[in-house]
């Protein structure tokens, strides 16, 4: 197993998709906490093609935990940022928890973000507090746009 974990963390830095991916998803079918952190690790990775693998490896296994190893690496890279594939990835969690972030990338994001955005807007339900209530209406008026523009099911807590 350790040779085969180390011969994986090699081929999922490569600059190769068709390796990279393939160490990813490899990786994630082993499920072990090793494997995990090291997809987890290379979110990290400056290069997009890695981090994307990455994320769809985890998007393989889509564990609340993982979530929030997506949604850090979103924020910390920004919606102008490749993140097209790590938002992708979000669209098989359940990111009840996360509208906000949802409406700031799909308000903020390219195409490719936005749409992706979007597909969880209109297929996930949510759970709100009042305040985050007003602040996404506040941000969505400001677009022309409200809660009711989407399929978007909420409950506010």
């Amino acid at each position: 197993m350790e040779t085969e974990i180390s011969k994986l963390r090699e081929e999922i830095s490569s600059e190769d998709w068709e390796t990279s991916l393939s160490a990813a998803e490899r990786l994630a079918d082993m499920g072990t906490s090793e494997s995990i952190l090291l997809l987890v690790e290379n979110l990290r990775k400056k290069s997009a093609s890695i981090r994307n693998a990455a994320a769809l490896g985890l998007m393989r296994i889509p564990r609340e935990e993982h979530l929030v190893y997506l949604i850090e690496r979103i924020r910390e890279l920004g919606p102008k940022e490749e993140i097209g594939t790590l938002v992708y990835a979000l669209e098989c969690f359940n990111c009840s928890a996360i509208l906000t972030d949802i409406v700031n990338l799909y308000l903020n994001g390219n195409f490719e973000v936005r749409q992706s955005a979007n597909n969880i807007l209109n297929d996930q339900s949510f759970v709100l507090s009042n305040i985050e209530w007003e602040e996404i209406n506040r941000k969505l008026q400001e677009q022309d746009l409200t809660l009711d523009s989407f399929n978007i099911r909420y409950v506010i807590k």
